[in-house]
């Protein structure tokens, strides 16, 4: 069996650094686009009046997308609001 030239292991293992560098970079700028939140929601608290739902809320007082600030606020607070609960908004 002949050993291949020390220049082709060389240019291998460049070749697998550079893979790797690629992968990893393109690896993190997808999950920094994954976990950036997709909405803003200037105001901090609300007060629930009647008739109000999660969703309302949220149409009223935050921008951007709207089923993630709701799954937001039904994580902290259940799917069942009362008129008087103060929420804190994500």
């Amino acid at each position: 069996m002949q050993k291949l030239p020390k220049r082709v292991y060389v240019k291998r293992r460049i070749l697998v650094a550079a893979l790797t560098v690629f992968f990893l970079m393109a690896g993190c700028g997808m999950i920094k686009k994954v976990t950036s939140p997709s909405f803003t929601c200037p105001d901090r608290t609300h007060t629930v009046l009647q008739g109000e739902s999660l969703w309302t809320i949220a149409e009223k007082h935050c921008d951007g997308d709207l089923l993630a600030v709701r799954y937001h606020l039904t994580q902290a607070y259940g799917p069942v609001i009362q008129p008087g609960d103060v929420i804190e908004l994500p």
